[in-house]
């Protein structure tokens, strides 16, 4: 059994008529969520018939920039099947205090959020991140720390898909010990994940969103979606 998947930045509330449009007209089994606030990742679940697994980041009780002051805001994960087993780990440096606040906080909390799933006799692990912002097109001091954390939750999971948005570009560190470890499954010649209308700048060109796993998934129907946020949308069809 394959199950379709689907990996977006949206940008907070900004574009949430192009997702829900998306997940009505495509209802994907597995949808991976960055910059999102709990309370539309809770309607959207209603909504579609999903079962959806949430790791804070920021709880805002004020309004910064685009990021209004309606509650959690962090990483989604909504599934189709029932999980089995959902796991969130923070692998920004300890202790975890989510904040209220984005634009003065230098770091907040960064999670990896992992959920399993049981699709007849076939079990997947599916894991999600927003990673750690990088000053430099290179990974800076603290994201290289992250990484080190990020690392070290990854070798506990023996096989894996793994989507979202890693702040890291394919020239980073980040995405070559990635890339080393893992299969990526972007196509090579891809110039940015970055929206060329939407994203604030339209003239930069990074690949930050990613898709890896281990060797023993099948990663297949690869698609990079425009229009839908500042950042493009990865759907792809997995299977082992």
């Amino acid at each position: 059994m394959s199950l379709s998947l689907f990996s977006l930045n949206i940008e907070a509330d900004k574009h949430k008529g192009s997702v829900e449009a998306y997940l009505k007209t495509n209802e994907p089994d597995v949808v991976f969520l960055q910059e999102v606030y709990k309370i539309h990742a809770q309607a959207w679940a209603t909504q579609f018939g999903y079962h959806l697994s949430f790791a804070p980041h920021v709880d805002f009780n004020i309004y910064e920039h685009i990021f209004k002051p309606l509650g959690e805001w962090g990483i989604a994960t909504l599934t189709k099947l029932k999980p089995t087993k959902v796991k969130i780990d923070y692998y920004t440096e300890p202790p975890v205090v989510i904040p209220h606040e984005f634009m003065k906080t230098k770091k907040h909390p960064r999670a990896l959020l992992v959920t399993e799933l049981a699709a007849d006799t076939t079990h997947y692990t599916f894991a999600t991140t927003h990673f750690t912002w990088a000053l430099t097109t290179d990974a800076d001091v603290a994201q290289r720390e992250d990484y080190q954390r990020f690392q070290t939750l990854l070798d506990q999971i023996p096989s894996f898909v793994l989507a979202g948005d890693l702040n890291a570009d394919r020239t980073s560190m980040v995405y070559k010990e990635l890339a080393h470890r893992y299969q990526d499954h972007l196509p090579p010649d891809l110039s940015s994940t970055l929206d060329p209308v939407l994203f604030r700048k339209p003239e930069l060109k990074l690949v930050v969103d990613h898709l890896f796993s281990t060797a023993d998934y099948k990663i297949s129907n690869v698609q990079v979606l425009t229009g839908l946020s500042d950042h493009c949308g990865l759907s792809a069809t997995i299977s082992k």
